[in-house]
């Protein structure tokens, strides 16, 4: 089994996760939390509450069902 690549996390499950708080199957995403089904989460500004996104911007807060917007 691949080791998790987790940095700064609390309370996630998923892959190349970098300050991040109850993520739930993500993968290579940052500083954001409360994101379930995600990939690709960029960083910089706290993106919040979004399910099943991928390719997102920066600073999504209450996203469903979204790829590269």
């Amino acid at each position: 089994m691949k080791p998790m690549h987790l940095f700064n996390t609390e309370n996630c499950s998923g892959d190349y996760l970098v300050n991040s708080k109850n993520y739930s199957l993500c993968f290579s995403c940052s500083d954001s939390e409360d994101c379930r089904y995600c990939d690709s989460l960029l960083g910089g500004t706290s993106n919040t509450d979004c399910y099943d996104v991928s390719n997102f911007g920066i600073g999504a807060h209450v996203c469903y069902e979204c790829e590269c917007v």
